[in-house]
């Protein structure tokens, strides 16, 4: 997903969801697919639902979705 989409994930379906962490995720960091720089791409931290963006070397957690 992309990093709007992981924040909208952690919103409904993750910790500040109405129904609690439905979606089953992790207090942890996920990659989305939105690049920051050739080098760099964002990613979002489930555990406070902040987003910023880091080095694509460094290894996070990635969620597949199919439509959101």
């Amino acid at each position: 997903p992309s990093k709007d989409e992981l924040s909208e994930m952690y919103s409904t379906i993750g910790n500040e969801g109405l129904e609690g962490n439905i979606g089953g995720l992790q207090n942890s960091f996920y990659w989305s697919s939105s690049e920051n720089s050739g080098i760099s791409a964002w990613y979002a931290f489930f555990n406070i639902g902040s987003s910023s963006f880091n080095s694509k070397y460094i290894t996070y957690r990635v969620r597949v979705i199919r439509a959101f």
